[in-house]
């Protein structure tokens, strides 16, 4: 668990540092807008799962990760 001086000194990103490489300190981390990851997993849950409930299941486990 973090401290709450820790917490504290956390500062969230914003959208366009976390697309930008410099300022990220190169460490590789990247921007995914949630609605491309939800586009994403149901495209996925549609092709892999075999039946209504199955691509639900699917679609959850992937949107959790």
């Amino acid at each position: 668990s973090a401290s709450p001086e820790a917490l504290s000194a956390h500062l969230p990103l914003l959208e366009n540092q976390a697309s930008s490489v410099w300022s990220m300190g190169k460490d590789g981390r990247s921007y995914w807008p949630v609605k491309r990851q939800a586009a994403t997993a149901d495209r996925i849950a549609n092709h892999k799962g075999r039946n209504p409930q199955e691509r639900a299941s699917l679609k959850k486990r992937l949107l959790t990760l």
